[in-house]
């Protein structure tokens, strides 16, 4: 094809393009703006850096997919990394998506899983998640299992988020001596 020749196509188009959008600009109701930008599986964690005056952390998952139908899930395991990497609690769930979004929240005592006070630090929340189904054959299986048999079965498809917690008094760091 010629120079000359994609030029004038470009121009056509152009002309076409600009002589047609001016009269008929789509408005935000229709639909190419109700489009999702993205049908990825995405898991969002969101916590309080410190704990309120009664020691307790909120935290709250929340769960977007464009892509789910009914019976869509989001299975998630939310692990507390010690300072040293070992976990020190944890906790499982599924929640169901509708409109392909939902979330759980919950309420961290601050302390590990045998109900001990953790030791002063900067501790992280880890929340691991991936799609699942809800399906007929798995009414009568634990909650574990059905967790389990969702992070198997989408394990490609897994989402890892993080968030740093203050636990207790963090003595200040020792700051070297500074002259300007």
């Amino acid at each position: 094809m010629s120079p000359s020749c994609r030029l004038s196509g470009l121009a056509l188009v152009c002309a076409f393009v600009f002589s047609h959008g001016a009269h008929a600009a789509p408005s935000p109701s229709s639909a190419v703006f109700r489009l999702p930008d993205h049908y990825e599986f995405a898991a969002t964690l969101d916590a309080r850096f410190t704990p309120d005056a009664a020691g307790r952390i909120p935290v709250r998952l929340d769960f977007d997919y464009p892509a789910a139908g009914d019976a869509t899930t989001a299975s998630w395991r939310l692990q507390v990394l010690a300072p040293d990497g070992s976990v020190v609690r944890s906790w499982i769930g599924d929640a169901l998506l509708r409109d392909g979004r939902g979330s759980h929240r919950l309420v961290w005592d601050g302390r590990a899983a045998d109900g001990r006070a953790l030791a002063p630090g900067f501790y992280t929340l880890r929340l691991r998640s991936v799609p699942g189904l809800r399906q007929e054959s798995e009414r009568q299986s634990t909650l574990g299992e059905r967790v389990a048999l969702s992070f198997r079965m989408a394990a490609d498809e897994q989402v890892e988020q993080r968030y740093d917690v203050r636990i207790g008094n963090v003595p200040a760091p020792t700051m070297p001596a500074f002259a300007g």
